[in-house]
């Protein structure tokens, strides 16, 4: 299954221009930083050279978090975007962006208009049938409650970006979020019924 070449590093600060050379054999510009300590795209930066790659983990030693380092994948603006509850597939959503510039965040803030536009792709359509092949496969075995699996554009098809299991829903449609939310009270019931039940009672 395609996906980006990522690293994982800690930057301390002493260790930054290891991390850079490292980086630099390993990846070729432009890059992309994400850190792990944030959720909706919060802290997502776009590296164009060494000096810029050097400034971002500066930052980041500062805060103390880790950091992954992904190659940049030409998307054209669009990701895909498929949640998942209990098991069940709630909807795949075509997340693209209205300009040329880079985004990190696709979840439109408070204040703010978004420049990325979400429509609801049809389960029925090839694109479809083959991306919940895909997460299918990527899901077996789990047992998360809740799960959003994105997928970047690319001229070669859709590459896998990430598994969220806490994903953030304000990028759905309305009428599918109160369906979410539903799903997300099944859960919690579902785990505090569970964490109530006597030793060695069956389910």
């Amino acid at each position: 299954m395609p996906t980006p070449k990522t690293l994982l590093a800690k930057p301390t600060g002493t260790n930054v221009p290891a991390i850079v050379s490292t980086i630099e054999n390993e990846l070729s510009y432009p890059l992309v930083i994400k850190p792990r300590g944030t959720m909706k795209g919060f802290g997502v930066i776009k590296v164009t050279d060494s000096d810029l790659l050097v400034s971002a983990l500066q930052l980041y030693s500062s805060s103390g978090m880790s950091c992954l380092i992904q190659e940049f994948i030409e998307s054209g603006g669009r990701e895909v975007r498929c949640f998942y509850a209990g098991g069940e597939l709630l909807g795949i959503y075509d997340r693209r962006r209205s300009s040329d510039k880079f985004i990190g965040v696709a979840t439109p803030r408070a204040g703010q208009e978004s420049e990325v536009s979400v429509s609801r792709m049809a389960a029925e359509l090839p694109e479809a049938r083959e991306l919940i092949s895909s997460c299918e496969q990527l899901l077996a075995g789990f047992t998360w409650d809740l799960a959003a699996i994105d997928w970047f554009g690319s001229d070669h098809g859709l590459i896998l970006n990430e598994i969220n299991t806490i994903p953030g829903i304000y990028s759905m449609p309305e009428a599918d979020r109160v369906i979410f939310h539903e799903r997300v009270a099944e859960a919690i019931r579902r785990r505090s019924q569970s964490s109530r039940r006597p030793p060695g009672t069956a389910g």
